[in-house]
């Protein structure tokens, strides 16, 4: 298993930052408007401490595995190991599965870490050998008429069986005002756009493609993702990532294509991929055509995957997914094609759904009896005329099976701030998708070329008898206008796009950028009884505005381009919301607090808040109130008490004249109070040192009445000592976890020379009792929290499973961590950065008494005390 990663958790201060800084790079007031960072940047930023990422580098290497990488945005560990050594450190089961026709080895039970760690580490990914699926759907042509004169296909062919067109790159670009752009010379040169497969492919095949369409024949530059094996290739994923990489291409024929894929390793996948292509920042474009069941993944710890999403976003990198091909069903595996009627609800695909990326959905075309096509093709085979009017794809009741855009609500994500104006439900949840473009295999397909054993080859002369569909080639067309854009305007990039989009929406230029498209829905056939289904049917329909089957509509590409560069303060202001407790650290049997403060630019926001805990009912609305400067506060208090483990507390925020609406979520812990206490005990009782040299107290601390948690061990000085001139003492603090009614003995090193004084976290030694405060890891909490937020390689589970997500169990042991405090003569209690006597010369007696003062990091209130002697000769 050789593609496993710890996904690491930002402090809360710098995810309050992060927050921020997302919504300044999309603010075209803010001097931070599209100011994007590097991963290396990022890393400084909101990346994991040298302290936690030695920490767990070093606890993975004495488990049994090789640590291959860290992400230069430090927030990705990736390591290697057997299986062996997976179900002895994590405590898990290696299990194998199976869904459909696909068999799969995964973890059986959920991820439990200490709670000291939980504040450390977000996830983990790379426990399952699951592969998520494509989003496209594959037609033989018409049965006779296809090849024309020197064996070449007509893209404006007239099939026998209603009227069909076969499309190709021009054909799109011609619809949806991408060839405007081209003709004034803006083809995408320049930029890049990143594909994301987890198959390799066949470069004759894509050159092909570019020359039978008119194109110059470029291959993509092949982008392995690191860890993840040997190039490798697989049935579906194969032809994916081959049409994907035809049409970025075809449809901005200047852009460079990186295609980034993983390997063979038994757990690598297309998320290792994606991972890669954001924490390397390969390029401002991504387009990703594959999705899974959003409920599996709110197990599997979706979480995860949204902490690297937020950072393309502060990257300027515009990601977007299809937003899948089984309508409103999105858990429906329709891979095979034998799936005609839901069973499990009402759902969207994921990572669709995510308020980071773009959700790409599909469209028919709907011509009636105008004429919208030229009788004869182009050099390029094109022979579209402009726009075509546009229906909702459903192809579902012509072939049978599921065959439509994927749409709905997200039952994971709250509304996002920017997700407002006509047509925008108000259901709280993240709608998808985002916009639309023509998807339909029956109407009209795509020409494409694979080597897939599905589908006969092309030939230098002649395309194969099969056409595509599938949002999954809306995404990567998208992907290419905005190239061309991103060309055109001479943009950096445009991170998350959807507040842009909105924008424009809502916008006096929204009607020229957005086809809106009224007509048509992807409702389904359902089975009476199953989730969701009361009548036999469910699904959304089509209407002015925004609706869940192809969000804003489909775009033109020119107008787009100028809307994009004339955004001005269009954006509607976007306040940050912080999320707390009191306490902080919530324990069982007491109430719980939730605050949540809003905070806006340039006013006090006004308004109401409302809050979810577990998704569960959402509170009546809390007005906000304590009004300052900028900021005003809405508190709540549940009925009752929370259950000991992880919670998830949403709120949303309802907007107001001046800011939108804005949703924050916050995972915090509940433990059950400390019980019992402990003792310590120091030895020696005298402890001689010679001036500049270092030297150790023993501690040994014994728990009892079932104490258990991570004691902190520090010193100060009894007594009002002062230390005299010409003597430095400096020590490092210990932590480390005492079983229950156990004991542990730790080793406090102590120096008397300058050179081991300095660096961070140095501190004078003090006659104040140390504060908690002071302690590195405050963020922790003593026992067991179960990690919900774990990202495994496949985001796939079979049916029958109790738990619809495979999590790893994740035991860690006790590690010891430091931090150096320092005294030295003249100066003691103040604070500093390293003493300034002995050097080992000109001895100086001292006789210091001193204190080892032990305190439980959950609450800091359980204590102990030992006194020793330091000598100094």
């Amino acid at each position: 298993m050789s593609t496993m990663s710890l996904i690491l958790q930002p402090t809360a201060t710098q995810e309050a930052e992060l927050t921020q800084l997302l919504a300044d790079q999309q603010d075209p007031s803010s001097p931070l408007f599209h100011k994007w960072l590097t991963p290396e940047e990022f890393g400084a930023r909101f990346g994991i401490s040298d302290n936690d990422l030695n920490v767990l580098k070093e606890w993975l290497t004495s488990q049994g595995f090789q640590v291959t990488s860290v992400a230069p945005s430090r927030n990705i560990i990736t390591f290697s190991g057997n299986s062996a050594a997976v179900e002895n450190a994590f405590d898990v089961t290696m299990q194998r599965y199976r869904r459909g026709a696909k068999q799969f080895f995964e973890n059986d039970t959920d991820v439990k870490v200490p709670a000291a760690l939980a504040g450390i580490i977000r996830g983990v990914r790379g426990l399952s050998s699951y592969r998520l699926e494509p989003h496209l759907r594959i037609l033989p042509k018409a049965p006779s008429g296809e090849e024309r004169q020197g064996g070449v296909m007509s893209p404006n062919y007239t099939s026998t069986s209603g009227g069909g067109h076969y499309l190709v790159p021009w054909d799109f670009r011609q619809i949806y005002g991408i060839n405007s752009m081209i003709n004034s010379g803006f083809n995408g040169a320049g930029v890049k756009i990143a594909v994301i497969g987890q198959s390799n492919i066949d470069l004759n095949q894509i050159q092909y493609f570019q020359a039978l369409t008119g194109q110059t024949p470029k291959a993509p530059t092949m982008v392995l993702t690191p860890n993840t094996g040997s190039p490798a290739t697989y049935v579906g994923d194969e032809g994916e990532s081959e049409v994907d990489i035809e049409y970025a291409s075809g449809s901005a024929p200047g852009a460079s294509i990186y295609f980034v894929y993983s390997g063979n390793s038994n757990t690598a996948s297309v998320t290792d991929a994606l991972a890669y292509a954001i924490t390397a920042n390969i390029a401002p474009v991504i387009t990703l055509s594959y999705g899974g069941c959003e409920a599996d993944n709110a197990l599997y710890g979706s979480l995860a995957l949204e902490a690297t999403l937020r950072q393309a976003n502060a990257q300027g990198q515009t990601v977007l997914v299809s937003s899948g091909d089984s309508n409103a069903a999105g858990c429906e595996a329709t891979r095979l094609g034998d799936v005609t009627t839901a069973t499990q609800g009402r759902t969207v695909s994921y990572p669709a759904s995510s308020p980071y990326v773009t959700a790409v959905g599909g469209t028919r075309f709907n011509e009636g009896s105008v004429t919208y096509w030229s009788s004869s093709n182009n050099s390029q085979l094109g022979s579209a005329l402009g726009y075509i009017p546009e229906v909702v794809w459903n192809d579902t009741t012509s072939g049978g099976t599921l065959s439509g855009t994927g749409g709905g609500a997200s039952k994971l994500f709250g509304k996002p701030s920017w997700q407002f104006g006509t047509g925008v439900p108000a259901d709280g949840a993240r709608d998808v998708p985002d916009v639309a473009f023509a998807s339909s295999n029956a109407h009209d397909g795509y020409l494409f070329c694979s080597a897939e054993a599905a589908a006969e080859k092309c030939t230098s002369t002649s395309f194969n008898s099969y056409v595509i569909g599938g949002t999954s080639l809306a995404a990567p067309n998208f992907a290419a206008m905005l190239a061309v854009i991103q060309q055109k305007n001479a943009s950096s990039g445009f991170g998350d796009l959807n507040p842009a989009l909105y924008s424009i929406f809502r916008g006096t230029s929204g009607s020229s950028v957005f086809h809106d498209v009224t007509s048509g829905n992807n409702i389904v056939t359902c089975q009476v009884g199953t989730p969701d289904c009361i009548t036999g049917t469910f699904g959304y329909t089509a209407g002015v505005g925004y609706d869940q089957t192809t969000g804003l509509g489909s775009i033109d590409g020119t107008a787009l381009a100028a809307a994009l560069a004339s955004l001005g303060t269009t954006i509607s202001l976007t306040p940050t919301i912080e999320l707390t407790t009191l306490p902080v650290q919530a324990v069982t049997n007491s109430p719980v607090e939730f605050r949540a403060q809003i905070s806006g630019k340039t006013s006090v926001p006004t308004g109401n808040v409302t809050f979810t805990i577990d998704g569960g009912a959402s509170s009546a609305p809390v007005s906000l109130g304590s009004p300052s400067y900028n900021t005003a506060l809405a508190s709540y208090t549940p009925a009752g008490f929370l259950s000991a483990g992880s919670h998830t507390v949403v709120a949303t925020y309802s907007g107001d004249a001046t800011y939108a609406p804005a949703t924050s979520t916050f995972t915090f812990v509940v433990t059950n109070p400390l019980t019992g206490a402990f003792s310590i005990s120091a030895s020696p009782s005298t402890l001689t040192l010679t001036n500049g040299t270092s030297g150790s107290e023993t501690v040994t601390a014994i728990a009892n009445n079932g104490f258990t948690d991570y004691l902190n061990f520090e010193l100060y000085l009894r007594n009002n000592y002062t230390i005299p001139a010409g003597v430095t003492v400096c020590y490092n603090s210990v932590t480390k976890l005492i079983p229950a009614n156990g004991s542990i003995t730790v080793s406090i090193p102590i120096f008397t020379q300058a050179s081991s004084c300095t660096g961070t976290n140095v501190r004078m030694l003090s006659s104040a009792v140390p504060s908690k405060d002071m302690f590195l890891f405050h963020r922790k909490s003593a026992g067991f929290a179960v990690l919900a937020l774990v990202l495994v390689g496949g985001l796939g589970i079979p049916g029958s499973r109790k738990l619809r997500g495979a999590v790893m169990a994740f035991i860690l042991t006790a590690a010891m961590f430091t931090v150096v405090g320092c005294g030295s003569g003249g100066t003691a209690g103040t604070g500093g950065s390293g003493g300034t006597g002995g050097s080992g010369t000109g001895a100086t007696k001292a006789t210091i008494p001193l204190a080892v003062y032990a305190f439980s990091s959950r609450n800091g209130q359980t204590t102990a005390t030992s006194n020793f002697t330091l000598v100094i000769q």
